[in-house]
């Protein structure tokens, strides 16, 4: 299983909607995918329709902290080979208690172990910040993929950010790759986003995805009707982007 952590801590640059939008188009070819939400505001749980789930990425959380050795993350069948582990506002606590565990950073990385024979890949939604949902993610995942949305103020951060990764990366001796970085929300009649284009492509060089994410209202509608862009709307924009960028990751990580 490969595991892919989509991060950004500027919020708005559509983790969410591409953590769920790759899950779902490699699903759809026939890659078993496992998409963590874990994030408290449960955006990628409440994008497939789910709510107040019982036993959420938090319970395996509270679980690990009493019993690590039987704890399990709680899957929620998509389709056939697209499953997620939902999450919960009150997730949130995590934040506050986590300094009560053995190895904090590491309490993902143990919950995903069993899994790791039975899916392609793991994709992991987290919350705009550089905090322990980043952390365990980081210390679980093998790569980070980086998406920046197409507006004045999105570079802000990244070169922070960057730096952030590297960092942990060293000093937990950590064994994730950047795999690249790609624009969302990306309107072709704006000068800004070619702008934001051209600067994003010299920060990240080769790291950087030649599809970009066109911004489409579709993204929003199918949200809103609890499906993926490629259910909801398999000829617009969004889906053709989504695909492309999907083949372009699935390349880069050695997927076939």
């Amino acid at each position: 299983m490969i595991t892919i952590a989509l991060i950004n801590n500027k919020g708005g640059v559509a983790k969410t909607t591409s953590t769920a939008s790759i899950g779902a188009y490699m699903s759809y070819i026939g890659k078993k995918v496992l998409m963590i939400d874990s994030d408290p505001q449960a955006n990628l749980t409440a994008h497939f329709n789910f709510k107040k789930e019982e036993q959420t990425i938090y319970t395996a959380f509270k679980d690990f902290k009493e019993d690590p050795e039987n704890a399990k993350l709680p899957l929620l069948k998509i389709n056939d080979c697209l499953y997620l582990v939902p999450s919960e506002p009150d997730f949130e606590r995590i934040r506050e208690n986590v300094f009560n565990y053995a190895e904090p950073n590491r309490i993902l990385q143990r919950l995903l172990m069993p899994f790791k024979e039975h899916f392609d890949v793991c994709l992991i939604d987290l919350p705009p910040a550089k905090d322990v949902y980043a952390k365990n993610a980081l210390f679980a995942c093998d790569g980070v993929l980086i998406p920046i949305q197409a507006s004045k103020f999105s570079l802000d951060g990244v070169n922070s950010l960057v730096s952030f990764l590297m960092k942990l990366k060293k000093e937990g001796f950590l064994n994730f790759e950047i795999i690249g970085s790609f624009l969302s929300m990306y309107d072709e009649r704006k000068s800004i986003s070619t702008a934001v284009k051209d600067v994003v492509a010299e920060f990240f060089k080769e790291k950087m995805f030649s599809t970009v994410i066109r911004i489409n209202t579709d993204i929003e509608k199918a949200q809103a009707n609890g499906e993926d862009i490629f259910m909801f709307a398999k000829n617009s924009n969004s889906a053709a982007d989504y695909g492309k960028l999907t083949e372009e990751l699935m390349k880069r990580i050695n997927l076939n």
